[in-house]
């Protein structure tokens, strides 16, 4: 009889680890998400950006898997006809400040194979008319934009011709070590597993607790998108502006960068603002969460390097909400991956902090999973 694996949470990273392991032909797999549909939470509200792995640690798991989940994803997405657009991005400096940022972050990235090429002002106005404040440019060919929701359609539909089950409107209730595994409770069904994959998102500390007190702790982070509200295209290629602004030093955000869609749409965002303890986890975009002020601040950031832009022009599009591990006031920290053997709970593999580049790193991470999977069984 073969292994049974509980995956927790079907957004794109449960979604991309089942997928790996049903590969094998080797487990019976059941995925369990509390959600009517499939990856509708972080999955589904974010920037849809296959990330080259630039801006991270070296040694993080971050950088690591974005790396070699950039060449999975675009291989992923060309075998299974999932529309993307290898459009590339400018990470662009305004300053002398910002240029040696971009002098250190390109040799920083030395020892990865990340395809880096610095652009002088002259080119950037040739190929970026509007990016007039430009004074250097670092150019990522191989970062793009993908349809999030046809990558996990894909991924489901490849679950289920393998097999697997995938069942949604369930929520783990409780998670209990047996003999020989593990005894997952729905409320309404209970059953034995031998091995159970945590990747419940947003709620995926609150899981681990069901079964031990990991002493990891959210930092839950709501991050708005604004849009424009006439067709101007402004751009040909993403944008990010250098984020080393005191507030973003930390790498906790990224700046309120320019993307496109693949209807080549423009879309400004997300802004960092992190939660108060206890706040409700919605995406409400009435007028006591997205208020004029905020309007203004990201008008003031995106003029910095597209002055073309006019404050009435913009207009609030969608917000995400980030599982962060670290706070507003710490260096950003690494994804939490781990088999809690260490903790006495073999088999029970924890993926928690799963926020940018996760959807990058869904397939790698997927592959370590079953490289955990694989040494300790």
């Amino acid at each position: 009889m073969k292994p049974i694996v509980t995956v927790i949470g079907g957004g794109v990273v449960g979604l991309a680890t089942a997928y790996k392991l049903s590969l094998s032909n080797n487990f019976k797999i059941i995925l369990l998400e509390k959600n009517k549909f499939l990856a509708t939470e972080t999955s589904a509200r974010n920037s849809q950006v296959i990330h080259a792995g630039i801006y991270y640690p070296n040694n993080y798991l971050k950088t690591k898997l974005c790396v070699k989940g950039n060449r999975m994803l675009y291989s992923f997405c060309n075998k299974y006809n999932v529309g993307y657009n290898k459009i590339g991005k400018f990470i662009i400096a305004n300053n002398d400040h910002q240029v040696q940022y971009l002098l250190d972050l390109k040799e920083k990235k030395s020892d990865f194979e990340i395809p880096l090429e610095f652009i002088t002002q002259k080119k950037v106005l040739l190929l970026e008319p509007n990016l007039v404040n430009t004074k250097l440019a670092l150019s990522s060919p191989s970062t793009g934009i993908l349809d999030v929701h046809e990558y996990c359609q894909a991924l489901e539909g490849l679950i289920r011709n393998n097999g697997e089950e995938i069942v949604t409107n369930t929520t783990v209730k409780n998670i209990k070590k047996s003999e020989n595994g593990y005894e997952v409770d729905t409320g309404e069904f209970r059953y034995h597993s031998d091995i159970v994959i945590n990747s419940a998102g947003l709620q995926a500390i609150n899981v681990s607790n069901l079964l031990f007190n990991l002493g990891l702790k959210y930092h839950y982070c709501k991050g708005y998108y604004m849009k424009l509200n006439s067709s101007k295209k402004l751009v040909s290629r993403l944008i990010y502006p250098c984020p080393t602004v005191p507030a973003n030093a930390n790498l906790n955000s990224l700046g309120i960068h320019c993307t496109l869609d693949l209807n080549r749409n423009l879309k400004f965002g997300p802004d960092l603002n992190y939660m108060k303890e206890g706040e409700e986890l919605n995406y409400s975009l009435d007028e006591n969460s997205f208020t004029s002020e905020k309007k203004i601040k990201f008008y003031e950031e995106i003029v910095q390097y597209l002055p073309q832009v006019k404050v009435d022009e913009l207009v609030v599009d969608y917000c995400g909400i980030r599982p962060k591990l670290s706070s507003a006031t710490e260096f950003v920290k690494d994804f939490y991956i781990a088999d809690e053997s260490k903790n006495g709970f073999k088999n029970f593999i924890n993926l928690i902090g799963i926020e940018s580049p996760g959807i990058t790193a869904s397939l790698a991470i997927g592959e370590m999973v079953e490289s955990i999977i694989k040494e300790n069984n």
